[in-house]
């Protein structure tokens, strides 16, 4: 019983802390520039369910804008045509 116990608690708490390193966020020239030259923080959009993404009370000018997983370079979303 001890056994199962542990192991739930175990499962609970290891899929808990993968979700709270999930983060998306927005960079780009057409928000607060790229990282290294930006003139503003990274923007880390908020979730509650790790699927719907939003972030409020931002202006998008013209220029690029990427969006990305976990701070990386590595996994891409969007095209050069909009809304792709």
């Amino acid at each position: 019983m001890i056994r199962k116990l542990l192991f739930c608690l175990v499962a609970v708490f290891g899929l808990n802390s993968l979700q709270a390193q999930q983060v998306v966020s927005i960079v780009g020239t057409g928000v607060n520039g790229w990282p290294g030259s930006m003139t503003g923080a990274e923007m880390d959009m908020m979730t509650s369910d790790f699927i719907t993404y939003t972030l409020t009370n931002v202006t998008v000018n013209t220029g690029e804008v990427k969006f990305r997983y976990n701070h990386a370079w590595d996994m891409n979303w969007g095209g050069s045509g909009f809304p792709t």
